[in-house]
């Protein structure tokens, strides 16, 4: 009976050499064994396959016989081997000649060989081709790279799209910031472009402070007030406006009753001539502002919020008033901006209420001058109707050099004059006041209006030593019961035209004569000439004529426009005259017009 705890007996191997010898040739990788003197003794088919030669044909020869002259690292392997006799491991590059083709990348393997521990049979080397798999390594490394390369690309791409978009953001935030900015500027040039072209519209200076409080509001501020410091040091608030209708009648009551105390905030500026900005008012700061209880409840209605002021400069460096802004409830706060402006409005309205006062102090200058140079009133005489205009041209500010009178020169005689002075302004005021009263004192001393024109002729020419002239036109009137006789003379001045009672117009013969003050050897002469009932005599300046909707046709103009006054008085003369000119000259004279109409009553009365 056979005994089941031991393992069947495995039959002895007789050919353990053909089975070695079979497991040789079966290995995948290339195997070779080699003498001493590094002849190859065996290899097996993958090494004979790798070099493209028979096993058999290895047999005796050397490595560098099989492999080329390219095995000089093979042969100093196998020799590094037998030196140190221990296993090396490299990899080489080798092109077998027999075996054609590309380079080979291969793992050599070199170990020593020994029969017994002393007896070295030579060198085994175990081969195994890798070339494909490095080709696929680095192919695979290739595309690695690649891909990182492309990923690192892609990656650089979106960071430069993101850096773009935030450059392309920040350029567009600071274009959308520059166009802000250039809108913001053309607001404000266009602001004080209209505010300077509305306030250089009118030299009256409550106007000007008109135009700057409505230009402010609603621009710079909810509501606004002007002040400023009456000749007698007190404070006066002249203007005011409120962008709330519904709020403006409060406003109107505060500006109605402002009276800052000297220490608030306005009588520092005042003082100070600096602006200051109050912001998030407190009650506190309100009682600053203003001292009266009804005051501050008012403002605290208004709902101020913030309140500025900036002083109105004058050109002599001195402080006319103040400029007051407040910003209520409506959320808005003063900007940068905002208070340059503010400033650059206090500027300007500064320089035109200086121009406007200015122009108030001439214009009343030359007012009072212009009137000096005139008379109050026309004389009443007895059987004589007068009727007088004068109408200054261009600037109000600027005394103009026509001038007329009539006066008492004798017991029962008469002078009417009428002039006109080259130029205007203090010299043309100062020969008008010369020549009228010249021709007043010497017409009192000598009733021949030649004589007094030749006087005036002198004394223009020597006495002032002012290189004017003017013309004028002496009558010297005597009334009679019914009659009016007249002695005229000219002197460079337009002829006289009568109107008789038929309603025909003469121009009194005589001419105009040589103008006054230019030559010395100058002579003058009397005409006379005698007025019936209802005749008048226009004497004028050649403002009335000289106007070019006529065409150079003034005096033609006139003498219609006189014809067509048959019967009328002296006054509706006068006035149908002035309207005819004005008329033709657009509503403004050209040059100064004086009139003076000397009518002889069809009734025989007179009056002035």
């Amino acid at each position: 009976m056979a005994d089941r705890r031991r393992p069947p007996a495995v039959p002895a191997c007789d050919e353990p050499e053909a089975e070695l010898d079979a497991l040789y040739c079966a290995l995948p990788y290339g195997v070779a064994l080699l003498t001493p003197d590094l002849r190859y003794r065996s290899v097996n088919p993958a090494l004979a396959k790798l070099h493209g030669l028979p096993a058999e044909e290895h047999v005796g020869r050397t490595v560098a016989e099989i492999a080329g002259a390219e095995t000089s690292e093979a042969e100093r392997l196998t020799r590094e081997v037998l030196s140190c006799g221990r296993p090396i491991e490299r990899q080489l590059a080798l092109r077998p000649p027999a075996a054609g083709g590309p380079e080979r990348l291969l793992d050599v393997s070199c170990f020593p060989v020994y029969r017994d521990r002393h007896r070295l049979l030579g060198v085994g080397a175990v081969v195994r081709d890798v070339t494909e798999r490095h080709r696929g390594q680095a192919e695979r490394d290739a595309l690695l790279r690649e891909a990182l390369v492309a990923r690192a690309h892609a990656q650089a791409a979106v960071v430069r799209n993101q850096a773009a978009r935030e450059e392309s953001e920040a350029a567009l935030q600071e274009a959308e910031r520059e166009r802000a900015r250039a809108e913001a500027a053309h607001r404000r040039a266009s602001f004080l472009a209209t505010v300077t072209q509305r306030l250089a519209s009118s030299m009256d200076y409550r106007e000007t402070l008109r135009e700057v409080v409505s230009s402010a509001v609603p621009y710079i501020a909810d509501w606004c007030l002007v002040t400023l410091v009456a000749p007698a040091h007190q404070l006066e608030v002249l203007g005011f406006a409120h962008g709330d209708p519904a709020r403006e009648r409060l406003a109107e009551e505060f500006a109605a009753g402002y009276e800052p105390h000297e220490r608030s905030t306005l009588g520092r500026v005042l003082r100070s001539g600096r602006p200051e900005v109050l912001t998030d008012l407190t009650v506190e700061q309100l009682t600053e502002l203003v001292s009266d209880p009804r005051q501050l409840e008012l403002l605290q209605r208004l709902g101020a919020c913030h309140f500025g002021t900036w002083p109105i400069p004058d050109q002599r460096g001195g402080v006319l008033g103040t400029l007051s802004l407040v910003l209520d409830e409506s959320g808005r706060r003063f900007s940068d901006e905002d208070l340059e402006l503010a400033e650059v409005l206090a500027t300007r309205a500064g320089l035109h209420l200086s121009n406007a006062r200015l122009y108030a102090e001439r214009s009343e200058v030359a007012h009072t001058l212009q009137a000096s140079l005139l008379p109050r009133e026309l004389p009443s005489i007895p059987g004589v109707e007068l009727a007088s205009a004068f109408l200054p041209a261009g600037d109000q500010t600027i005394v103009g050099g026509d001038f007329f009178d009539v006066f008492r020169s004798a017991d029962r005689d008469w002078t009417a004059i009428l002039g006109d002075v080259s130029g205007k302004g203090a010299r043309a005021a100062a020969i008008t006041a010369a020549a009228r009263h010249t021709l007043r004192t010497a017409a009192v001393v000598n009733s021949d209006p030649a004589a007094n024109l030749e006087l005036l002729n002198r004394m223009l020419l020597g006495d002032l030593g002012i290189p004017e002239f003017c013309t004028a036109v002496c009558a010297r009137l005597r009334p009679r019961t019914g009659r009016l006789g007249v002695t005229l003379a000219f002197g460079g001045h337009p002829p006289a035209l009568v109107l008789r009672a038929c309603g025909r117009v003469e121009p009194v013969p005589g001419g105009r004569g040589p103008l006054i003050g230019m030559f010395a050897e100058a002579e003058f002469e009397d005409t006379e000439l005698e007025l019936e009932p209802g005749d008048l005599l226009l004497l004028y300046t050649d403002g009335v004529t000289d106007f070019r909707q006529a065409g150079g046709r003034g005096e033609l103009e006139l003498a219609a426009t006189l014809a067509a006054q048959r019967g009328r008085s002296a006054a509706q003369v006068v006035d149908a005259v002035t309207e005819s000119a004005l008329a033709l000259q657009g509503g403004a004279p050209r040059d100064d017009i004086a009139l003076l109409a000397i009518r002889c009553p069809a009734d025989g009365s007179g009056h002035a």
